[in-house]
């Protein structure tokens, strides 16, 4: 899994230059539409190179308690409709059950950055850094935006790219 995350980052790392070069070559106004797909690009990356941080971590035995949440197993019904305030329902004695994170290859940026905070893998510049490109790569969604996303800038893709180093270090401890 990690040799595929290295090559499709280096192939996304490729077209970010590209990009960036060809944004250099149009009209100040026109360059914003490169420098955003730079940006998504660049930011794709780190998240890959999120998760295979917190991959290695696990690998290597480390236990994660991350949002665990609870189910209940019912234990036993008690009858009668007397209990219950509109006479719709049922009561039931349920014993509350933990249950811990369990590791998937589809987790969310939010929930492994987090993780990466909470261990401290990730120190907290690094972590506010992640967390600032995520919000911004959230864009992509465009229903949630109330305005219009059309500012981006040489600056962005700086910025998102400027957190690869630390990842691909913290990767390959």
């Amino acid at each position: 899994m990690s040799q595929s995350i290295y090559q499709n980052a280096e192939w996304h790392i490729e077209q970010i230059a590209l990009f960036n070069q060809e944004a250099l070559s149009k009209p100040l106004k026109q360059r914003s539409r490169y420098y955003k797909a730079s940006f998504f690009f660049a930011s794709a990356v780190a998240e890959s190179f999120v998760f295979l941080v917190i991959k290695n971590y696990v690998d290597k035995g480390n236990q994660i308690e991350y949002r665990s949440t609870n189910t209940y197993k019912p234990l036993c019904n008690i009858s009668g409709k007397k209990f219950l305030k509109d006479g719709v329902g049922e009561i039931v004695i349920c014993e509350k059950v933990k249950e811990s994170f369990k590791w998937k290859s589809d987790i969310d940026f939010f929930t492994l950055n987090n993780i990466g905070s909470k261990y401290s893998i990730f120190n907290k510049g690094l972590f506010k850094k992640l967390d600032s490109i995520r919000k911004k790569r959230n864009n992509i969604h465009i229903q949630s935006l109330n305005r219009k996303d059309h500012r981006y800038s040489k600056k962005d893709v700086e910025y998102a790219s400027s957190v690869l180093p630390d990842l691909i270090d913290l990767a390959q401890k």
